[in-house]
């Protein structure tokens, strides 16, 4: 049972829980399409992070998007899960040395970028997990 009723909107489910507040579902879409295309971070990379906190986050309808492909992780890729990983589940053991290997692979900028969008599909999936959206949503 989701504890709020989907919005009437013609959107995702996700975004039918958001909707219920018109301007924060508008800036949380734009937002999360300028990760897209106003960072420095590649597109693939920030969708086989998504994929990644979907897995660990527990939230079915955050996995139903698809399964990370470790496989075909470049170095960058890999560190940059296992940051966002460690960001999500206990951001305060990040470490130095986690920083530096960061640093060998991005640019000061690309690590700040990184940081928001960790934080933010962390946020999401918070948000879809505590509203109760499901695989079938």
């Amino acid at each position: 049972m989701k504890a709020v009723a989907f919005r009437q909107i013609r959107r995702d489910a996700f975004q039918r829980l958001l909707g219920h507040n018109p301007a924060i579902l508008d800036h949380w879409n734009r937002l999360e399409q300028d990760f897209f295309t106003k960072t420095t971070l590649d597109a693939a990379m920030l969708e086989q992070i998504r994929r990644a906190l979907a897995q660990d986050s527990g939230c079915p309808y955050c996995q139903a998007r698809g399964a990370p492909e470790p496989d075909a992780w470049d170095e960058t890729t890999r560190l940059a899960v296992a940051f966002v990983r460690k960001l999500a589940q206990a951001p305060g053991e990040i470490t130095d040395e986690d920083m530096a290997g960061l640093g060998d692979v991005l640019t000061e900028r690309q690590i700040a970028e990184l940081t928001a969008y960790g934080s933010f599909v962390h946020a999401s999936h918070t948000f879809a997990q505590v509203l109760g959206l499901g695989r079938e949503d």
